[in-house]
C-alpha cells in the first residue's frame, strides 16, 4: 500500500498556450505515482499530489523537461508567496523584453513595406542590392527577436509535438525561405515566367505583431 499522497507546486517556464499546458499535463498524468496534476498557465505552476514511495519531486521535474519546457524544484526556504514573487518578476521582465523586440520589429517591418514604395517598381523587383539588404536584416530580427520562436518550435517537434510556435516557425519561416531562393537563385522563378517576389517584410511583421499581442 503507498503512502499518503504528498502534494507539491512546481514552477514550469516556456508555456505560451493551452497546448503547451496540455503537453505538461499529460507527461504528469503519466508518471507513475501522480494521483493528480493540475496545470495553470497564469501562473506557471504545476500542483502534483503524488505518493512519495513511488515517486519523487525530481522524476517530477523529469517528466516535465522531457516535454521540452523547464522545471525545478522549489526552494526549500521559501514561501510560497516569495515564489509567486519572483515568477511575477521574471514574468514582468519577459514582458518587456517582448515588448522592447516587438516594438523595434515593427518599425523594422513597416520600414521594409514602405521603403520600396519610394523607388519605381523596376527598381525594387529587380534590385539585388535591395533584396540582399533586405534579406540580411530579416535575418537579424529572426536570429534576435524571433528566435525563441523558433528554439520552442524544435523542442516540440523533437517531441513529436506541436503548439502555438510551431505554427509562427512554419508560417514565418517559409515565407523567408522563398525569399530567400527568389533572392539568391531568382533565375530559377524567372526561367518559368515567375516573378521572384520577396515577403521579407511579412515575415518581420509577423514576429512583431506577435510579440506585442
Amino acid at each position: 500500500m503507498g503512502s499518503a499522497a504528498t502534494s507539491i507546486n512546481i514552477p514550469v517556464t516556456g508555456m505560451h498556450c493551452a497546448a503547451c499546458v496540455g503537453r505538461v499535463q499529460g507527461a504528469l498524468d503519466h508518471t507513475p505515482g501522480v494521483s493528480s496534476a493540475v496545470v495553470n498557465l497564469m501562473t506557471n505552476t504545476a500542483t502534483v499530489a503524488y505518493d512519495p514511495a513511488t515517486t519523487a519531486p525530481a522524476a517530477l521535474v523529469a517528466a516535465i523537461e522531457t516535454t521540452g519546457y523547464g522545471a525545478s524544484i522549489p526552494a526549500a526556504d521559501q514561501t510560497p508567496a516569495e515564489e509567486q514573487s519572483k515568477q511575477d518578476d521574471a514574468r514582468r521582465d519577459e514582458y518587456e523584453d517582448y515588448r522592447r523586440k516587438g516594438v523595434t520589429s515593427l518599425v523594422i517591418g513597416l520600414t521594409l513595406m514602405f521603403v520600396p514604395m519610394l523607388f519605381p517598381m523596376s527598381v525594387t523587383m529587380h534590385s539585388p542590392v535591395l533584396a540582399y539588404a533586405e534579406l540580411a536584416v530579416t535575418s537579424v530580427v529572426m536570429l534576435w527577436a524571433g528566435r525563441l520562436f523558433y528554439t520552442r518550435a524544435w523542442m516540440a517537434f523533437r517531441h513529436h509535438s506541436a503548439d502555438m510556435n510551431t505554427l509562427i516557425a512554419v508560417g514565418t519561416g517559409s515565407a523567408y525561405l522563398f525569399s530567400f531562393v527568389a533572392t539568391v537563385a531568382p533565375q530559377l522563378f524567372t526561367s518559368h515566367g515567375v516573378e521572384p517576389a520577396l515577403y521579407y517584410e511579412a515575415v518581420v511583421v509577423i514576429i512583431a505583431l506577435i510579440l506585442i499581442g
